[in-house]
């Protein structure tokens, strides 16, 4: 009978993963939005309208892409727990 085994390690990995992106996301935010307002004060309103356009699009990507790595974060812990449970059970019954 083989046995199977699940490797934490690797589910705790992914986990702290996902919240390192959550974090860069937010970090790229903030550099694309203060890195060109410089350069946005020389530029006449058609163009600044049309900036603006184009960050919010950006910002509502990003915050998409956050929100999905955070789903997938809950699901991969969810994963972990419900799999840690079943080994104590399963456990419980092999002591029995």
């Amino acid at each position: 009978m083989p046995t199977y085994t699940v490797n934490y390690g690797a589910f705790n990995e992914v986990i702290e993963q996902l919240q390192v992106l959550q974090t860069e996301i937010d970090t790229l935010n903030e550099h694309y939005s203060s890195g060109n307002a410089d350069a946005l004060a020389e530029w006449n309103n058609q163009a600044k309208e049309l900036w603006e356009a184009r960050k919010t699009e950006w910002v509502t990507a990003a915050n998409a892409m956050k929100e999905q790595a955070k789903a997938v974060q809950v699901a991969a812990d969810n994963c972990r727990q419900e799999y840690q449970s079943t080994s104590l059970a399963v456990a419980g019954l092999w002591a029995k």
